[in-house]
């Protein structure tokens, strides 16, 4: 090889060379600018668009209606799955225990059911005998039939079977839905009291009781003819009747007895308070009803404990005015008017001070509102709160406050996002959803009706994804 083409390979080894180092120290400073100045777009990519009124059936798919009646299935990736050879009016839909959703649909004085198996609508059953059903769900939400009150009992069809029962002999109390806990078990009334039976019409609790509560597994919260609320568990009484008010609230129970007093019970039954906590005698209670005041919020292992926390909603009055948490085997209390909670709590007085804690009550900061009611108070995002309340006036009002008690000016909404890198903010009415990062604006999506639905955007007629780099 002569002098001049060795010396043309080296100059070509060496540009080489220095072309990879430019390039390298390039990315190598804008991957580094990226990561430390914080950098990051983003945008939203629209997948999915028609004239269809979307509704999200889960986090899977979406359904396109118009006029109120189902035209397509949609995926999470904007594609069509499914057409419907005609529109279908539907009532209502529901999931069943193999996964598939069951739609129904009251016209011409029967019931339709169709059902959905991720790939097709199609028609599942028409029963003649239902005109219009109430569900029946199991403790996972799942549907297991419909029941339809007739004067001299009720009808019950099973979704599973196809087949329509009737029980003469009993009556059930009307409910949008019914939750069916325990195996089978319906809770019905005969001779205007209360009692269970399986679907066969076995009896399972007789009928001796003013109301049973279902807590699942087999479990019934009762109150005997006197008034006295005991709990039968698999035909056997496990707590006796002498207590007057017990209800359960997720894993716990609250037990009040004879004098006023009440204690938390975990579920097996262990007293891990003793009965140490007031309870208010002005307390109505109602263990069918959901709107008890007496109540029960869970943090982690921590349990929070009210029992007049509709007070101020209603206008009663009650005498005992406490919050008692339990937190790592300790009962402590604190005096309230009105109490709410989410990663925070907060407690005010009757002259409408706030106080705000975290979830270990230690304070963070207080408010004074002018108010004659609070209707909520509701975490924004990690640094701020949303309070709605009513003036003396009674003009409703709402207002933004940091968590020290600051008023602040805010009209982002409410933080739907939250990660690393960004977090997003859905505006009160819905239409507006920003995109941040490092509080800088990085994407805006504007529409009617923005809902989140797992990774995708649902909006009146369309469907976004976000993308990130």
């Amino acid at each position: 090889m002569d002098e001049s083409k060795k010396n043309q390979i080296i100059l070509v080894v060496v540009v080489v060379l220095l072309l990879c180092f430019v390039f390298g120290f390039v990315f190598f400073n804008i991957k580094k600018g990226k990561s430390e100045n914080g950098e990051f777009t983003a945008k939203f990519k629209q997948i999915y668009s028609s004239d269809y009124d979307l509704m999200i059936l889960d986090n899977q798919y979406i359904l396109g209606l118009y006029d109120g009646k189902i035209n397509v299935v949609i995926d999470q990736n904007g594609k069509e799955i499914s057409r419907t050879n005609t529109e279908i009016i539907y009532s209502d839909f529901y999931k069943m225990n193999d996964g598939n959703y069951l739609i129904s649909n009251y016209e011409n004085d029967q019931m339709s059911l169709y059902v959905f198996d991720g790939k097709k609508i199609e028609l599942y059953d028409v029963v003649s005998d239902i005109h219009y059903g109430k569900p029946i769900v199991n403790s996972d939400q799942e549907l297991v039939g419909f029941i339809e009150i007739k004067d001299n009992g009720f009808d019950y069809y099973d979704v599973y079977k196809k087949e329509v029962s009737y029980y003469d002999d009993y009556t059930i109390p009307s409910n949008d839905i019914y939750e069916m806990k325990s195996d089978n078990t319906l809770i019905v009334m005969k001779d205007n009291l209360y009692g269970a039976i399986h679907l066969d019409e076995e009896v399972v609790i007789p009928f001796q009781y003013k109301s049973i509560k279902d807590v699942g597994k087999n479990t019934f919260i009762c109150q005997d003819k006197n008034g006295n609320y005991g709990i039968i568990e698999n035909d056997s009484v496990i707590v006796k009747f002498s207590y007057k008010v017990i209800n359960r609230y997720g894993d716990y129970y609250l037990i009040v007895d004879k004098k006023n007093k009440m204690s938390l019970f975990d579920s097996y039954f262990n007293n891990l308070t003793g009965f140490k906590m007031d309870y208010d005698s002005l307390i109505d209670f109602d263990l069918n009803s959901e709107s008890n005041s007496i109540m029960l919020y869970q943090s982690g292992k921590d349990v929070f404990i009210v029992n007049n926390y509709l007070e101020d909603y209603y206008k009663t009055e009650y005498d005992k005015h406490n919050l008692y948490v339990y937190h790592d085997k300790e009962l402590n209390k604190y005096e309230e008017y009105g109490f709410f909670m989410d990663d925070n709590v907060y407690l005010y007085d009757k002259d409408y001070h706030v106080i705000i804690y975290d979830h270990l009550m230690n304070e963070l900061g207080n408010i004074e509102l002018s108010a004659s009611k609070i209707e909520s108070i509701t975490k924004i995002n990690d640094y701020m709160m949303e309070i709605v309340y009513y003036y003396q006036d009674g003009i409703k009002t709402l207002k933004y406050y940091d968590y020290s008690g600051r008023e602040v000016e805010y009209d982002l909404g409410k933080q739907v996002i939250r990660n690393d890198t960004y977090v997003g903010f859905l505006s009160n009415d819905q239409k507006v959803l920003t995109i941040q990062s490092k509080n800088k604006t990085i994407a805006e999506l504007k529409d009617d009706n923005i809902r989140l639905n797992g990774d995708i955007i649902v909006t009146k007629n369309s469907i976004y994804k976000l993308e990130t780099s």
